[in-house]
């Protein structure tokens, strides 16, 4: 059985020794940043129970709230994204004058500040991308609300780039790069997979530190396939089958029986 559950923190590692959270509905402010200054990938969980995983040198803006009908953050620099499903409210993602639509799915977005181009990469389900450079705000208040018509779809394994300078496809690629971040090539499909290989790569692949009673969970087998699911929900998936539930407590989530 699935269970869902959203667990907000926002997790932030220095040289990998430290793990710092905080919940996000806490802000004051409207609008909030996060930064990642390290030399590790940065994990940050939003308000709707979506994950984000930010390269080093990368910033991610995002309102407190989410807005009308539309759920938005921008972006400057590389991140992978595991969106959660909610048909009602579609996720955006703007960079450098490129937006990325979903209502739920798992993509790359590279806007860094070096690079030409901002490059899309889809891993899951489908995404309309679209260029709003130059465009009135009404003009791009309308493609926001309703881009499919003008939009270029991407599925599972495609990508694509778009010029900074006038917004213009530049390259369309039918496969991913094997070189690109960890979680764009984690599969997270586990066939009686022992629990502690499960949360090894989950410690791993997001830069989290996972405690848990080994002698109680490290040997159960799962079987999952949780690819594209955010992080929450995974965790959320694996305790409903280990009958368990987990906390976070200053960074650190732990594993702990069901009473």
């Amino acid at each position: 059985s699935i269970g869902s559950v959203s667990y907000w923190f926002y997790y932030r590692g220095d040289s990998g020794a430290h793990v710092g959270a905080t919940h996000v509905t806490e802000q004051k402010t409207d609008l909030i940043q996060r930064f990642n200054d390290t030399d590790k990938h940065m994990m940050v969980l939003l308000p709707d129970g979506s994950s984000v995983v930010l390269e080093p040198g990368a910033k991610l803006s995002f309102a407190s709230n989410v807005k009308n009908n539309r759920r938005e953050v921008s972006l400057s620099g590389k991140a992978f994204f595991e969106i959660a499903k909610n048909k009602e409210k579609p996720f955006l993602v703007h960079s450098s004058g490129l937006v990325t639509k979903v209502l739920g799915t798992s993509f790359l977005v590279d806007a860094t500040d070096k690079n030409a181009e901002v490059k899309v990469e889809v891993k899951t389900g489908v995404v309309t991308v679209f260029s709003v450079k130059d465009l009135s705000e009404v003009l791009k208040q309308k493609m926001l609300d309703n881009p499919e018509n003008r939009g270029v779809q991407l599925i599972h394994d495609q990508k694509i780039a778009f010029s900074k300078d006038d917004g213009k496809i530049v390259q369309v690629a039918p496969k991913p790069n094997p070189a690109e971040p960890e979680l764009m090539q984690e599969s997270f499909v586990f066939d009686e997979t022992p629990a502690r290989e499960v949360f090894r790569q989950l410690e791993q692949s997001y830069n989290v530190k996972i405690i848990y009673n080994e002698s109680r969970f490290a040997d159960i087998p799962l079987n999952a396939t949780l690819t594209g699911q955010p992080f929450s929900k995974k965790l959320e998936v694996i305790c409903d089958a280990l009958d368990s539930h987990f906390k976070i407590n200053q960074g650190i989530i732990t594993i702990e029986r069901n009473e």
